[in-house]
């Protein structure tokens, strides 16, 4: 399960997961507003199954995205690590809570992550 297909069939399962967590979206409630069962669901964001470009619209659209945002990430590793994707999930769901609750604070953080990044450069 290493060709090509299968890491952006995984990359794009993944980042779906991560956002659709972030947002407090429930796989039922993601499910009902784009027409699919949940399971199908569950298979796109396992990156068992492959997304169709007009599904993955729908997705972005529902998630207020745009439908970039899925492939933006494609040049990192994806770490199949379940505790670093739950550390991640989680930390992405609160930076969404302070986003919301203290935009100013939000946006102070951000600008250390970016000072961050470029330090390690």
């Amino acid at each position: 399960m290493n060709s090509p297909e299968a890491k952006t069939n995984r990359l794009i399962g993944h980042r779906l997961r991560e956002l659709r967590i972030a947002w407090g979206v429930t796989l039922m409630q993601l499910s009902r507003e784009i027409g699919i069962s949940y399971q199908a669901l569950q298979k796109y964001e396992g990156g068992r199954t492959a997304i169709t470009a007009s599904r993955l619209m729908a997705i972005a659209e529902a998630l207020g995205v745009p439908i970039t945002h899925f492939f933006e990430a494609s040049d990192l590793p994806i770490r199949d690590d379940e505790q670093s994707n739950r550390r991640t999930i989680q930390l992405l769901a609160r930076m969404h809570q302070i986003e919301r609750q203290h935009p100013e604070i939000f946006a102070a953080i951000c600008e250390i992550a970016k000072a961050l990044a470029k330090d390690g450069e």
